[in-house]
């Protein structure tokens, strides 16, 4: 009787799990997600400041198919922009759409709170993408 009681409670739990995704997790993006994701932000952050550019990324979380990358923008030769170019610092928000990952909203420093407008302009964005660096 007991055996019973055991695999019934142990078949409910499993069924009732839920995946990290579902349950409001974000994760670091790496690999090829994570080059994907930046690949997909360079063209118009190297449009804009008007020259190709590289990455330094302090925050890259993923979760449920967006994105929300906070880091700086540096010359291709690795040496970072001056003032001039607010030091380069970029924060964007995508959403994966099929197997490519599209540029919501982004702006650099000057931009006023981007992740709040990010947050306003796509409510359906999980939250926990934009938490505080880890």
């Amino acid at each position: 009787m007991h055996v019973r009681h055991a695999v019934a409670l142990c078949l409910a739990i499993a069924c009732c799990a839920i995946p990290a995704s579902a349950a409001g997790h974000a994760h670091q993006a790496q690999g090829t997600e994570r080059r994907a994701i930046l690949d997909s932000l360079r063209a118009p952050v190297a449009r804009r400041l008007g020259q190709p550019v590289i990455f330094h990324i302090s925050s890259l979380k993923v979760s449920q198919g967006w994105a929300y990358v906070r880091g700086a923008a540096h010359h291709a030769d690795d040496s970072p922009f001056g003032p001039d170019h607010v030091w380069g610092v970029v924060e964007a928000l995508l959403h994966k759409q099929g197997s490519h990952w599209k540029v919501m909203v982004w702006g650099q420093a000057t931009d006023v709170s981007m992740d709040e407008k990010a947050k306003r302009r796509y409510p359906q964005a999980p939250r926990e993408i934009f938490g505080s660096n880890d």
